[in-house]
């Protein structure tokens, strides 16, 4: 079961600071994470289609 954080005004403050110390950068949220997605959003984030794909390593 996957659980989600809903993230605060200080999570907020922090990721804007971070984001522009560089020029480019990426994050990953799921589809269903409605709070990331909005989150992410409010900080000027742009979406796209993307499929990720990961592998197991043990």
């Amino acid at each position: 079961m996957i659980t989600y954080q809903k993230l605060n005004s200080n999570d907020y403050d922090y990721f804007v600071e971070l984001i522009y110390l560089f020029e480019d950068g990426f994050v990953q949220a799921d589809l269903v994470d409605d709070y990331a997605l909005d989150f992410y959003r409010s900080t000027g984030g742009m979406g796209g289609d993307v499929v990720h794909f990961s592998y197991p390593l043990n």
